[in-house]
């Protein structure tokens, strides 16, 4: 089997290495750390990663799914909580009634469109 390899560069000193490849026999999926001490030497790879069998990698995706689905769930409450009505400046969640993407103050009945 051909050894499937993406790179995402974190630094000039840190990466990511994904990769496919086989294991006696075995296809293997690796997420490894990788460094190196000054910014013209080699990259070696660390201990830090993992490494599982591609059978896991359907699960592994919806995993993900799930993780960055709560990490976006997270920023839009963190957007909300910095909601203010643009006519009397009174905060979200201290009067406020959100309907799709209508917003209404409870404090002066304005009403208006919001975008995250």
């Amino acid at each position: 089997m051909k050894k499937i390899q993406e790179t995402i560069d974190l630094n000039s000193l840190n990466q990511l290495r994904i990769t496919v490849s086989e294991f006696q026999g075995k296809q293997r999926l690796d997420i490894r750390h990788f460094f190196r001490t000054d910014p013209t030497g080699e990259f070696v790879a660390t201990k830090k990663g993992v490494n599982v069998s591609v059978d896991l990698i359907g699960k592994f995706r919806k995993a993900l799914d799930k993780v960055f689905s709560r990490v976006e769930m997270a920023e839009d409450d963190e957007a909300m909580a910095s909601l203010k009505c643009p006519k009397c400046g009174e905060p979200f969640g201290d009067g406020m009634n959100i309907d799709g993407e209508m917003a209404k103050c409870l404090a002066c009945g304005h009403r208006w469109e919001y975008e995250l």
